[in-house]
């Protein structure tokens, strides 16, 4: 009976989340996200974000040459050194590939090291980005969403 129960409640969620998944347009992801990858080198980060086209394509408008774009994310992904200060960002790139671009950023590695990373949240309330830093042979992840200020990097 137990076992009936689980079953059923698991087919009813299963169910609901189908319902949910269809009720999204075809052409749009239900979810606001951004992925970044950081590489630490002996004098530099480099940040490689990837984010859906047509999300970037809100928060820069008629901006969607390579200059605006590294522009916007590097505007929005801002390094702090250990006194609060910005530290300068300098673009490496933009690669597109399909609904997703590959946005490059770098800077001068400065420890200690912050990261405020508020990509896309003045357009989804529901933004989640999502950061994993590799350096000297460990990684760890960072989540910033709306709200939140800078988080410790290295």
């Amino acid at each position: 009976m137990v076992m009936r129960r689980g079953v059923s409640a698991a087919i009813a969620a299963l169910a609901m989340t189908l319902s949910l998944i269809t009720a999204v347009r075809a052409d749009a992801h239900p979810l606001h996200t951004t992925l970044t990858e950081i590489a630490v080198t002996p004098n530099t980060l480099r940040a490689t974000v990837r984010i859906f086209a047509d999300d970037l394509g809100h928060a820069v408008g008629s901006r969607t040459n390579d200059l605006g774009i590294g522009t916007y994310v590097a505007s929005a992904m801002v390094f702090l050194d250990g006194q609060n200060r910005a530290i300068a960002a300098r673009s490496c790139g933009v690669k597109r590939s399909g609904d997703l671009l590959w946005v490059c950023i770098e800077v001068t590695d400065a420890r200690p090291m912050s990261l405020r990373n508020t990509l896309l949240c003045e357009q989804f309330r529901d933004q989640i980005n999502i950061v994993q830093i590799a350096a000297g042979g460990t990684k760890r992840g960072l989540v910033f969403t709306r709200g939140d200020g800078p988080k410790r990097l290295l």
